[in-house]
């Protein structure tokens, strides 16, 4: 259950351009700013549903099956940055984030705001 909480956190923290074909180009700095801070449902490798919470003073809060992670969230050049406590041993990471109808896309995972 540990490799697949840390397995999706790593998908929320990772976008890639090979997702391109989703959206013409990655979000700006200011449209990420539009969707941040908030509350996001997830879905990781086609079939984890984890609810992510980034709340406006940078702490970002994981639920996934009875389980949760603290860590913080920040934008840096156009980019989202997340860390996650345990899910990513404190490991921080950035990307970009591509859009399309609604949804949110990166390595292996899709998210949504709610």
């Amino acid at each position: 259950m540990k490799r697949i909480i840390t397995l999706a956190a790593a998908g929320f923290c990772v976008a890639t351009a090979s997702m391109s074909a989703l959206a013409d180009e990655p979000m700006t700095h200011a449209q990420l700013q539009a969707l941040f801070p908030g509350t996001f449902s997830a879905v990781v490798r086609g079939s984890m549903q984890v609810t992510f919470t980034a709340k406006g003073n940078g702490v970002l809060i994981g639920q996934a099956t009875g389980r949760s992670d603290n860590g913080r969230w920040s934008l840096q050049d156009g980019k989202l940055c997340i860390m996650l406590n345990s899910w990513t041993k404190g490991k921080s990471t950035c990307s970009v984030v591509l859009a399309d109808s609604g949804w949110y896309y990166g390595k292996g995972v899709k998210f949504r705001k709610i």
